[in-house]
């Protein structure tokens, strides 16, 4: 019996001719009797677009037809939107609002390609939605007179949700609700559809984030089978535990976090050995607590990762456990695993040793402190072999930096935004994050503890999950290279190198248009992801790259540590083979549960970035200009809130100059270019859209 897949394998074949279904059925060399099961089939796929017929009655693969396409849909808020084609050398193609029809954002479409009138990108036209996306809806309940709607938060969705009177589902007017969507679109139909959750009235507090983590459909609370087996885990460390374990408990072990932090899954031990030193770095023993298949290892592989917002953790793994008998806390006895390093003055590890371990912390540090000692600030420590090893930290600290960034890795020390909330969740202050020394000693220590893990498992060709990080496309390369020649820089794009990327990060530092370059420098590179198949990570300059020192907050490291435990505890006698397709599935599967924590962490700034600035519409700040489009610039304010100018509130007419990359006053000569600075006006905020309007105070109309 046949199925789908053997025939798009066969017509994917690059020897593949288009043949009719005569043809096909020669080619497999069917019995009469089973020519209608297979003119079926091929019905079947064509109906859902993934084959077609060409005018001949040939069939081919839809992704490699010239004339027609299917891929995913994204929406933007002014209702065109682009298409990302199963094709992976195809650029994204345009749709424009009349020819996107009734998609909404992330459907899975089929199209067909048009020609573009005003220019040489792709441009084509939806002919139907082949999936779609998303069955819920996260937004805001307004009440008719016999019925309800329901606008969307996400703008993209485009289409409001009409409520039929008995689905309301007990919905006040402005509360926030899920819809389950019953009904999409028939005919002249508008979407229908039930509210099934009502999570709040949008001025309550918290309302505002809780939408954002139901519409990201990130999961809240633990099941009860998860937190009944977490009530059965002892929350004291046994003799029996310790048994075959190397003891480090004598071992001089600190945890440094931030204030806030309240799960301490690291814990670093260092020592001077003649000319190298020694660094030991202790990982909480999650596995060991956490059994593969159990109710609550199947929910932290569900959520994949822990989200960070600003007033909530949602944890990949109950408190009970990242809080408590996991948490490496001052003075307790705790499991660990050890990544034993000696580590020479080039910042080379010489000799590597992994072990089944357990530790007692003596110090909970903290980055402000470690960092205020470290730059002479404050004499904040009073004990002096607690002193002494901060001291050798730096030193290790400087040697692993050296030579990292010797090798080529990039150094992403790009700022990033603090906000800053009060009790009622209100934003009070947005500002440029701290990123001191005391940070940069656990990631450097974290970063060389990864890659010694992720080298090993490697050469021993284990069953493993990798943190890879491809090198740039070439298409996204050469736009990248088009932009850098307009301010003098170059990048050689045939033997593309992460030293290339570095030259240029030191090249534009300080300069007007740092920004911009390392902006489109972050967009030029691919996204780092999880796979089962060890690659290079191009933004560290390594072939051999894991995560293994966050089992708390991350699945990754979690499997990770489960394949060392095989290792030293079974003689390397691992439960899965190295091509399994359970790893590959698992890394396939955290890489998006990642990528939407991101998604919602981004979100939730975003949001209060919005709000923080609807209370300052009027005033007047100063800006670097960050950005240039065809319809305007953006500005970013010394608070590191970004906003966008129009051109349309501008009074002269202004335009994007491509080959200059400058905006150009038509009438009046004046000039805008990256990194110039600006008075600007904040004069419009969209909360919902989390959009924010800024005005050129010394081009503003005058009406």
């Amino acid at each position: 019996m046949f199925i789908r897949e053997e025939i798009q394998k066969f017509m994917d074949d690059e020897g593949y001719e288009p043949m009719t279904k005569e043809e096909l059925v020669l080619h497999y060399d069917l019995p009469i009797s089973e020519y209608r099961m297979f003119f079926d089939l091929l019905k079947s796929m064509e109906r859902e677009s993934i084959i077609i017929q060409t005018q001949k009655g040939k069939y081919l693969l839809t992704k490699n037809s010239s004339e027609y396409f299917t891929g995913i849909a994204q929406r933007n808020s002014g209702g065109f939107g682009f298409v990302s084609t199963e094709n992976e050398n195809g650029e994204d193609i345009y749709i424009s609002k009349q020819n996107m029809k009734n998609v909404m954002h992330k459907d899975k479409v089929f199209g067909k390609h048009i020609n573009n009138k005003s220019g040489n990108k792709p441009e084509g036209k939806i002919l139907r939605v082949l999936e779609r996306s998303k069955e819920t809806i996260v937004g805001t309940f307004h009440k008719e007179k016999n019925y309800g709607i329901v606008i969307a938060d996400d703008a993209r969705a485009y289409f409001n949700i009409m409520i039929p009177k008995g689905k309301i589902n007990g919905a006040k007017e402005e509360d926030k609700v899920v819809v389950e969507i019953e009904r999409f679109f028939e005919g002249q139909k508008k979407p229908q559809g039930r509210i099934i959750q009502v999570i709040g009235n949008k001025n309550e507090m918290g309302t505002d984030i809780l939408s954002i983590i139901y519409q990201h459909e990130l999961p809240i609370e633990f099941p009860g089978a998860v937190l009944k087996e977490v009530q059965n885990i002892d929350q004291k460390v046994h003799p029996g535990s310790l048994k075959k374990r190397t003891d480090f408990s004598e071992l001089f072990t600190v945890t440094m976090d931030g204030a806030e932090a309240k799960d301490f899954d690291d814990a670093i031990s260092i020592e001077r050995e003649g000319e190298n030193i020694i660094l030991y770095v202790h990982i909480a023993d999650v596995s060991h607590y956490v059994k593969k298949n159990s109710p609550l290892d199947k929910e932290a592989l569900l959520r994949g990762n822990s989200v960070y917002l600003l007033d909530r953790v949602l944890p990949m793994l109950p408190e009970a456990l990242s809080n408590g008998i996991c948490s490496l806390l001052p003075g307790k006895i705790r499991l660990t695993k050890t990544v034993k390093m000696t580590i020479d003055k080039g910042g080379k590890v010489i000799d590597a040793h992994f072990y089944e371990s357990y530790i007692q912390s003596d110090y909970r540090l903290i980055y402000k402190d470690v960092s205020d000692f470290l730059e002479g600030k404050e004499a904040v420590f009073e004990d002096s072999i607690l002193k002494d090893k901060i001291v050798l930290m730096q030193e290790l600290f400087q040697y692993l930096y050296k030579n990292r960034v010797h090798r080529g890795a990039i150094d992403f020390d790009f700022p990033e935004t603090e906000v800053i909330v009060n009790e009622k969740g209100e934003p009070i202050e947005i500002k440029q994050a701290e990123r001191r020394i005391g940070n940069k000693l656990i990631e450097e220590f974290m970063l060389i503890a990864n890659e010694t893990v992720g080298a090993y498992y490697k050469k021993r060709n284990a069953p493993f999950i990798y943190r890879i990080h491809e090198k740039p496309s070439e298409e996204k390369a050469e736009d990248f290279l088009q932009i850098l020649q307009l301010f003098g820089y170059h990048i050689d794009l045939q033997s593309l190198t992460p030293k290339e990327y570095q030259k240029i990060i030191k090249e534009s530092k300080g300069k007007k248009e740092e920004k911009l370059i390392h902006t489109l420098l972050l967009k030029s590179l691919q996204k780092a992801r999880y796979s089962s198949c060890p690659d290079i990570h191009f933004g560290l300059s390594t072939d051999s790259y894991c995560h293994f020192t966050s089992p708390i907050r991350r699945y990754a490291d979690l499997f990770i540590h489960r394949v060392m435990h095989e290792d030293l505890m079974k003689n390397g006698n691992f439960s899965l083979r190295k091509d399994d397709k359970e790893i590959s599935m698992i890394a396939d599967h955290i890489s998006r549960t990642e990528m939407k924590a991101e998604l919602t962490e981004r979100a939730v700034n975003d949001l209060k970035k919005a709000q923080y600035m609807n209370n300052h519409i009027g005033e007047e700040f100063t800006g670097i200009v960050s950005s240039l489009n065809n319809f305007g610039f953006f500005v970013e304010v010394d608070n590191t809130i970004e906003g966008l100018v129009h051109f349309k509130f501008l009074s002269d007419y202004y335009y994007f100059d491509e080959n200059t990359w400058t905006i150009r006053g038509e009438t009046n000569g004046k000039v805008i270019s990256i990194g110039d600075e600006i008075r600007v006006r904040c004069i419009n905020v969209n909360i919902e859209a989390r959009e924010i309007d800024f005005n050129w105070i010394e081009e503003e109309k005058n009406e």
